[in-house]
């Protein structure tokens, strides 16, 4: 009974596809296990579903809705398509692809896309994966980004990775001036690439004191004394002192002997001599006292102020009345607590054993040479204001018992002048 039952619907549904329409099978009491088949509308045993008009041309296949399509799955397209459903009308060939299985060749599906990931720029070596090279052209070469190895003008791969291509602009980096490696050096300097190396600024502390970019900032002015906070700025020849540079700015290292600091101002130097300054008498502060008013060597006394300063002695001039000479020069200064200096260190032709000795001057036959060129710029003693009109003692040994003087000339003879000045030491 159940088999005639089971013919009999079969019959009727191939009446009803003659009819023009689909008539996807009910199951009956005695085939309900049979599984349907959902692109062609029936069971596995069950005729495919029909559409009326026959399907061909394009539309080839007759879905389970009774329409014809395209395709009804990606097996009914060619390698490299895949079949797109957008609904129960429409299902098309189109290319590209859903997984690895639509393509051929070894290639790969990326974004429904078969692509060769051995060679494609935007899926190199993997779906995704982009190849960039920064100024230059990028390749994918088995599966690997690189670039084409020319880089775009002014721009170079210093760094010698594909990654980033062309990093290096030529035009402006330091590191790599119009060339990769070609770096820009300049000692202590901020250096920089304009199409050729220059020195944007020096790095603090330095400066440029030559005008010459090859050695770069070569001056420290934090240390240099000759350069002390800026080119040009000098330490040295501070008066009477030995100067530094510490920190861009001078200072006083020592004090020339019977000299000091009282100001404590390093541009003026040591200004006080503590040799004869009777308010820094020996040193800062120390004033003599009524009593001892005048500072003779550092220290206070009644002996006349001195009027230079040199080769360690002081140096004082004293009236003399009368002709110049010799005797009367001696005496003069013999009188004022003082006593003569000799002519020279070593110079027997004019000294004895009434001069004082060492002295500090060097050239015998040349009085007061020494003495004038330290404390007048290098002048000799007629071109020295300090000592004009003085005389020098010369041991009773010149020109009849005659002084030399620095008197309109060098030597002047003392007898013929009068009432000048003796050029005297401390004893």
């Amino acid at each position: 009974m159940f088999a005639n039952a089971s013919l009999s619907r079969r019959i009727a549904v191939g009446a009803l596809a003659m009819l023009g329409a689909c008539a996807p099978a009910s199951p009956g009491p005695d085939d309900s296990a049979i599984p349907l088949d959902m692109a062609t509308g029936g069971g596995s045993d069950a005729p495919p579903a029909s559409c009326s008009p026959a399907c061909a041309g394009l539309t080839p296949k007759c879905n389970a809705k009774g329409h014809c399509v395209g395709c009804l799955g990606d097996m009914d397209c060619p390698a490299g398509d895949y079949c797109k459903i957008a609904g129960d009308t429409q299902a098309t060939c189109v290319p590209g692809c859903t997984g690895d299985g639509n393509c051929g060749n070894g290639k790969k599906c990326c974004n429904n896309v078969c692509v060769d990931v051995g060679s494609d720029l935007a899926n190199c070596g993997a779906c995704g994966t982009q190849c960039k090279a920064t100024h230059a052209a990028p390749t994918c070469t088995a599966g690997q980004c690189g670039f084409s190895g020319q880089c775009d003008p002014g721009w170079g791969d210093c760094n010698h990775d594909p990654k980033d291509g062309c990093e290096a602009n030529l035009h402006t980096d330091a590191n790599n001036c119009t060339a990769c490696g070609m770096a820009c050096n300049s000692a202590n300097a901020i250096n920089a690439c304009a199409d050729a190396c220059y020195m944007a600024a020096c790095q603090f502390g330095f400066a440029d004191c030559n005008n010459d970019a090859m050695d770069g900032c070569e001056t420290s002015v934090s240390s240099d004394p000759m350069n002390c906070g800026g080119c040009g700025v000098s330490c040295m020849g501070l008066p009477n002192a030995v100067a530094s540079c510490q920190n861009a700015a001078c200072v006083l290292g020592s004090c020339n002997d019977g000299f000091a600091d009282c100001d404590h101002s390093a541009m003026n130097g040591c200004e006080v001599s503590t040799f004869n300054d009777s308010r820094n008498c020996g040193g800062c502060g120390n004033v003599c006292p009524q009593n001892l008013p005048n500072c003779v060597s550092g220290v206070c006394g009644t002996l006349p102020p001195s009027f230079a300063q040199w080769g360690g002695w002081q140096w004082f001039k004293v009236q003399v009345n009368g002709a110049m000479t010799d005797t009367n020069v001696y005496n003069a200064c013999k009188n004022a607590g003082l006593t003569v200096p000799c002519q020279a260190a070593n110079c027997p032709s004019y000294n004895d054993n009434l001069c004082k000795q060492p002295t500090p001057e060097m050239s015998c036959g040349n009085p007061m040479k020494g003495l004038s060129m330290g404390i007048c710029n290098g002048q000799s003693p007629p071109g020295c204001p300090a000592l004009n009109g003085v005389y020098q003692y010369m041991g009773h040994k010149w020109d009849g018992d005659s002084a030399c003087g620095a008197d309109g000339g060098w030597c002047a003879d003392g007898k013929s002048n009068n009432n000048r000045w003796a050029l005297c030491v401390a004893p």
